[in-house]
Formats: C-alpha cells, structure tokens, sequence
C-alpha cells in the first residue's frame, strides 16, 4: 500500500475525531498512521506537532491482540523513545492527556488496562535500556535516566527503575560525570530530592536549582508524588494524626512503592516548592487542604539548618491563599495566632544567631558589603511578605505592630547586633509600613477611619527622620537613607490626601448643613459616627520641620507644607453648622496649620542663613528646584512666612541682609506681612529675569492648584486672588504694551485662568458659594481673576492664544479649548442672572475680547459657548 502524505493522514485523523465509533474510519486511519509512522520511518513523531496527534491515538493498538503490525509498531516507537529527549517529554505528556480523555469516553477501568499496559511495557523498555548502558556517559544510559524521570509513575510505583536510575546516578557521581537533563522539570528529579540515598538526594536538587522556576506540574502527578511524601514530613515532626493528608484506599497513590527519606525533608520541600508556580502551588493546597497547618506545625518543631526550610515552605504555601483561609484554620487546629507566631520565630536561637552572625566582621555599610549581608539576612526577612499577605487587615494590626517591634525597635537597639543586620531590619521594617501605606482604604484604616499604623509612626518617626538627616548611627548607609527619603515622601504624600479630601468633604457636609435651617441641621449627622479624621501622623511636621541636613528630605517638606497651607480656612458661619465634636477636630487642625507655618518660617530663616555661605550656582540650582514650592507659598494665606520666602527666593540676587529687604517694603522688624504692589512687582521682575519660562510655568502648575482646590469645594480664594496679581505683575514687566510674541507658557498660564475662572464661576451657579463673612473674600478673588484675564488679553493678541493650540505647539488644544469652553459658557449663565457678585461688566468687557478674537481666527469655529 502507498504511504500517506502528511495532509492525508491528518485528514483521516480529523475523521477519526468526527466518527470515532465507526469501524472503517478507524481502521483507515490506523492503517494510514502505521504506513506513514512505521513504514515511511518518520523521524520524532512526538516532539513534531504535525505527528504528535497521530502518534498520541496509535498508542490504541496497546488495547488490541499482539500481531506483527502491533509489534512492529511498539518496536518502531521504541526506537523513537531512545534517539530524542524532546520525543520522550511530549510522549509522557501526551499519555496524561490521552488518558484523561479516554476516561471521558470510555468506562474508567477498561482505560487503566490500556494503560497499566503501556505502563508495563514502559518499564520493560527502560529496564533494557539501562542495562545496554555499559559508560555512565553513555547516550544511551543518558536517554534512558531522562525517560525514568520524565514519568511520575515510573519512580513511585516501579522499583526496579528506581532502583536502576539511582545505580546509574552514583556511577556517574563516582566517575565525575555529569549528566544533563535538559532544561525541563521531570517529576522524577522532584521525587528523586527525597531518596534515601544522599548523593542521588543531593544531586536531584543541584539539577533542580539550575532549573527556572514557575514550573507547572499537572493535579494527578503532584497527587501521586505528594501523598506520601507529606505524610513522611508529617512524622518526622511527630503531627498529630489530624494533620496527615488522606488517601483513598481505592485510588492508586495507596500503591507507591517509592521509600521517602525523612532526612532533611524541609529542605527538599524547599527546593521542590520554589521551582513550582503559583497555579501548582493553588492546586496542591487544595488537594491537600491541612497542608498550611502542616507547614506551620513544622515551623515550631523543626529545629537546626532545617528551621528555615520548614519557614521557605510555610511562607510558599500561605502565598498562593486568601488571607481568610489561613490563620482562622490554623488557629483552630493548633491556637497558634499569627501574633504568637510573630513572637515564636523572633525568640528561636536560629532567628537570633542569623541576626547577630552577618557573613562579614566589618561594619561597612557600603552597597557591597550590605549586599553580602544581606544573602545571609534574607531567611529572617524572606516569609514577611507572604506572611503580612494572610494577615486580615485592619483587624490583624496588632500583629504588624509586633513585628515592627522586632525589626526596628528591638534589634536596632541591640548592642550585641552588627550594624550591617539593624541596617537591614530597618529597611525591611521600613518597606512593611510602605507597603500598608499603599493599601486600599478597607484594609489600611481601622473603624475611626485611622491608619492602622499611624500611632507607632507617630511614637516612632523620628527614628527615620534622624536616619535621613545623619543624626544616626545608621547613617551611613544609602541604602537606609533612601528608604528613609521614601518614606517620609509617602507620608507626607498619604497625609496630605487625608486632608485635602476630608476637608473637602467637611465643607460639602457643612454647606448642606447650613441650608437647613434651625438648630436641627448637625442632628443630619448621626450621633454615633464619629468624627473625620484630618490628621494621621500628628508629630509628621515637627520632625520633618528641623534644621535641614538632608537636601531631599528640605524638598519634600516643602512640597508638603507649601499644599498644606494652600487654601483658606473654613468660615465660621459653616463651622457653626457642625457638631461640635466635628468643630473641635476642626480646630485642632487649623490649628496644626498655623503651627506649620510658624515652623517653617523658622525653618526658612535658617535656610536663608546658611546659603549665604553657598557658592552662586548651588544657590541659584536650589533656588530652580523649589521655586515651585516656594511660589505656592508665597500665594497661600499664610502671610507671616513672605518675607523669608523672598529670602530664600532671592538670597542669590541680594546678600540677604535687613537692610536689602527694608528696601524693599518688608521692615523685619516690624514683621511687614502683606506684599505691596511695588514689591510684587519687583519680585516678579526679578525671578522672570533668572528664569523666564520655568517662572511663568510655576505659575501655571499654581493655578491648575487653585482650580483643583476650587473644584473640590475647598476654600482656595486667598491664593486664587494672590496667584492673579502675581501674574499682573508679571504683565506689568512688559510696560502694558502689546508682548511681542505670546510664548507657549504664557498661553498656557492664559487658559489655566480660563479654567479657574470658569470653576470659580460655577460655585456660583451651583449654589455653593461660602456664605456670611467669606463673600468678601470671594468676590475679591474673582475680581481678581477677571482683572488677570482682562489684562492678558489686552496684553497679546488673542489670535496667538489659539493659534498655539490649534497648531499644537506645545498647548494642548482639548485642554486649552476646554478650558476657554468652560469659562465662556460660566460667563453666559452669569449674565442670565442676577449680578450678585458685581461683576457683570467685567464679563461682558472679558467676553467681548474672547468673542472678537475667535472671529478673528481664520478656519475651525470652535464652539465657545456649550454647557461646561
């Protein structure tokens, strides 16, 4: 008969997959399947994807009577089982899947003849194989060490393979030789790392370790290789019998024959876990669900160089659960809490003389030397991860707390401790609290509405800032000191959304308080909730507010305080509307501004101080780096700190004395607060002449400030009035004419205006005003920005304005379109109602700029006047 092509036989295959009951398909396509394979001497059936499908349902013939076509096929696929490594993975692996399959077909018990068949001639091949095997180098002895381990089965239910693969490993250790099995993970090599002879358990493990890791292992074998071998690890750390993983008598895992060594079996649990991925991982903790408990049971018994193991494997088994599936478990199986456990691994000899023994004698605190150490560190810090990972958090807090007492108070404070090892648990310490920082708010605030570790870092922080700034024994090391950095940047970060955000949701409850009239309106919240929190970390600004040694920690300080004083506090009238519980809070925290800003002002004097002894380019790139920040203070409503902001702000221009600055209108003396024109005049002129576009771009990032701050309901006017005069300074250096050419920066501090002015109109619009005493100050404030806007228009062409965002010069034009959209139409609602604020000329002077100048605009008509 001719043999087949491949299309043929792929095409009698997909017939056999069609009509799998009908006797003529199946016959063709095992007729054409032996032609092609067998006759046609086809090369790597299995590991080429074109014929591994075809070869996968010839292993069929094993169920039916011996011919010569049959055995002429075993002998053909013996061939194939000794010539090609990759042939001999993806024929073990066909088998799993063939054999789950077929038992969806047919009943289950005619499946396991089939395959206990070819089970039984699988180990008669290999047998054979070995024994051919004259050299421990020997391809042969090589292919046939590949296919013993290739197969889950082969070790745990065939002594005579495991016994000839052992043999063979010890004579190629003897000799010197090693034998590469590839780069794929057999389940031979993971049942081989508990043999009870210790070469072949060392060397299944070496060739482990070589491997990569994420390796995925199917449910049946790790059922069939962990059976047993977690009830050996189980007496070994004599658990209760409750812990044992149960083994159905029907199922064949009652069957291994394979002889576990109890000899360091958390070791090699260690080493088989690490190279399993997380789905493995999943499935096993499933199948055997007292697993975690065993593991953890392990952790309080196992004593020596296997106590690590026993934590490697705890901390693996409880990565791949949810956190309430562990310790509610646990708890209830053996009283351990995670509290206890917390102080259980901290109080063993092996915790303890892995701290105090690092792996050099020096205390350098180098990138190199605390690299070195920290290999040998790493057990003591590995399983915190995982750990807090099963925690269930804010309830589990407590236990945080303990184990923050551990790494930073109680071993930084240890004398007998190398410097190297408290460096370490500090920065492990130090990545806990960041990581809770970063939790969603269900898991990182506690019933108050409080962060769950805001009352150690506030017993505590200076510990960091004193690291950051050089004060501390532990300064020396970078890599601290840039944890430290991160840190306070995060809190500082974390503590002003705390406040912004709840300060602006204060302001929506009091205005819809106020609008209701009589004294019931507090009754509106409930007695029992308690009030908001603004405030975490109440000793964050006096340790940050210090004499400055650190650069960083200076910058972020700034950034902080800069926001925090940004905006207005809110007026009495509203205040009044609040329970008083919620008014006291309140208070506290106006009253922490105004320690803030009497800090920095203190803070800013000693700054000033010292850069007049820095040379004129350190002092002029530090003025560059917190000219932002710096500006954003000069805006806010805290008016005492002015004058040492131009300080600092100027230092590089003037010597810094009294007398330059009582020249300028601030008498120091007298403590001279507010900015006279003149002043702010000069001062625009004189940091646009140091750093044109990046003096205008800070401006902008200002009034995008403003209009966040705006937009959310917090009273911002006193910096929304003070950033528009600014800016009309700015205009006056230009001597009111026309500016020769509108810069991308100005047009984008142009529609920034825009959109501030359109937010500030809409507060209008929508009834949210702040009433009584603070209409003054919003009506200035809006005057103010309406004078800003005016003038710029009347200060460049209009035309130019657009033309930068339509051609994309550097303006966004949805933005900037959006922003002039959303002003306009603000403007149009205004004049359809009554002019409460006295402004109305004033829209109708801007509108009429903005109209004429679109009309201007050659091509696109942009539609100026939608509802914002």
């Amino acid at each position: 008969m001719a043999i087949p092509t491949l299309r043929e036989l792929q095409a009698s295959l997909r017939q056999l997959h069609t009509h799998r009951s009908n006797e003529t398909t199946a016959r063709r396509f095992y007729t054409d399947g032996f032609l092609y394979l067998v006759e046609g001497k086809a090369k790597c059936w299995w590991c080429r994807l074109e014929t591994q499908g075809v070869a996968t349902e010839m292993l069929q013939l094993f169920s039916i009577q011996k011919t010569t076509h049959t055995e002429q096929f075993k002998q053909a696929l013996a061939e194939q089982l000794t010539s090609c490594p990759n042939c001999i993975y993806a024929y073990y692996n066909a088998k799993r899947v063939l054999y789950k399959r077929y038992c969806q077909i047919y009943e289950p018990k005619n499946v396991d003849l089939v395959f206990n068949g070819i089970e039984k001639w699988d180990e008669q091949r290999i047998l054979l194989q070995f024994s051919r095997a004259l050299l421990p180098d020997s391809f042969e002895g090589r292919m046939a060490l590949i296919e013993a381990l290739a197969g889950a089965e082969n070790l745990l239910f065939h002594p005579d393979i495991e016994s000839a693969a052992c043999s063979f490993i010890c004579q190629t250790i003897k000799k010197g030789i090693r034998v590469d099995t590839g780069n794929m993970l057999l389940p031979g090599q993971l049942t081989l790392c508990f043999a009870r002879n210790q070469k072949v358990r060392a060397w299944a493990r070496h060739s482990l370790r070589r491997l990569g890791k994420d390796a995925r292992l199917s449910s049946k074998i790790m059922q069939f290789l962990f059976s047993g071998l977690f009830k050996q690890a189980a007496n070994s750390i004599s658990a209760p019998k409750t812990l044992l993983p149960l083994t159905d008598p029907e199922s064949r895992a009652s069957s291994i024959t394979f002889m576990y060594s109890a000899d360091s079996i958390w070791e090699g649990l260690h080493e088989v876990f690490a190279r399993l991925d997380k789905p493995s991982m999943q499935d096993l903790v499933e199948h055997f669900d007292s697993l975690p408990v065993l593991a953890q049971h392990a952790v309080m018994k196992v004593s020596g160089p296997e106590f690590f193991d026993a934590l490697k494997v705890f901390s693996k088994v409880i990565g791949v659960l949810e956190p309430s599936q562990v310790w509610t478990k646990i708890s209830a199986a053996t009283q351990v809490t995670p509290n206890s456990f917390v102080e259980h691994l901290f109080g063993r000899d092996e915790m303890r003389r892995r701290i105090l023994d690092c792996s050099t004698a020096s205390d350098d605190l180098g990138e190199e030397n605390l690299m070195l150490c920290n290999r040998h560190f790493r057990p003591v810090s590995d399983w915190i991860t995982p750990f807090i990972g099963s925690l269930e958090l804010p309830a589990d807090t407590p236990v945080v707390v303990t184990l923050l007492n551990e790494l930073i108070l109680r071993i930084r404070s240890d004398a007998k401790v190398p410097l190297t090892s408290s460096v370490l648990a500090v920065h492990t310490g130090i990545a806990i609290i960041m990581h809770c920082l970063k939790l969603p708010p269900a898991k990182n605030l506690d019933s108050l509405g409080r962060f769950i570790l805001a009352d150690f870092l506030n017993q505590h922080i200076q510990i960091f800032v004193d690291i950051a700034q050089g004060r501390s024994a532990l300064s020396g090391s970078e890599l601290l000191i840039t944890s430290t950095e991160e840190l306070i940047d995060l809190m500082i970060r974390e503590e002003l959304d705390w406040s912004l955000t709840t300060v602006s949701d204060i302001s929506d409850q009091a205005q819809a308080l106020c609008r209701i009239s009589g004294s019931q309106s507090a009754m509106d919240i409930k007695p029992t909730e308690h009030p908001p929190v603004l405030s975490h970390f109440t000793v964050l600004w006096p340790a940050v507010l210090q004499d400055p040694e650190n650069t960083i920690v200076f910058k972020q300080t700034l950034y902080g305080a800069s926001y925090m004083l940004l905006f207005d506090p809110l007026p009495a009238n509203l205040l009044s509307c609040l329970p008083s519980t919620w008014r006291q809070v309140y208070t506290q925290f106006e009253a922490r501004r105004t320690s803030i800003a009497s800090m920095l002002k203190q803070l800013l004097e000693t700054v000033s101080a010292s850069l007049e002894k820095v040379e004129a380019d350190l002092r002029n790139e530090l003025e560059k780096d917190i000219l932002l920040t710096q500006m954003r203070l000069l805006v806010s409503p805290a008016k005492s700190i002015y004058s040492e902001v131009l300080r600092v702000l100027r230092v590089s221009m003037l010597d810094g004395s009294d007398d330059d600055f009582d020249q300028l209108g601030f008498n120091t003396s007298k403590g001279s607060l507010e900015l006279t024109d003149s002043e702010r005049d000069m001062a625009c002129s004189e940091l646009y002449e140091r750093h044109g576009e990046m003096f205008i771009n800070c401006l902008t990032d200002i009034v995008h400030d403003c209009r966040v701050l705006v937009s959310y309901n917090r009273p911002a006017y006193s910096c929304c009035k003070n950033i528009a005069l600014i800016t009309r300074s700015l205009l006056s250096i230009f001597s009111g004419s026309k500016l020769p050419q509108v810069s991308k920066s100005l047009a984008q501090l142009f529609y920034g205006f825009c959109g501030l002015l359109g937010s500030i109109l809409k507060l209008n619009t929508d009834n949210i005003v702040l009433l009584g005493e603070s209409n003054g100050v919003y009506v200035t404030a809006i005057t103010a920005v309406f004078r800003t806007v005016y003038d710029m228009l009347t200060s460049a062409e209009f035309s130019d304005f657009v033309h930068l965002a339509k051609n994309g010069q550097g303006v966004n034009e949805d933005e900037a379109m959006d922003a002039l959209s959303t002003c306009v139409s603000q403007m149009l609602i205004y004049l359809q109602r009554e002019d409460v604020l006295d402004v109305g000329s004033q829209i109708v002077r801007t509108f009429g700029l903005v109209a004429s100048g679109l009309a201007a605009i050659p091509g696109r008509i942009y539609d100026i006047s939608r509802p914002a």
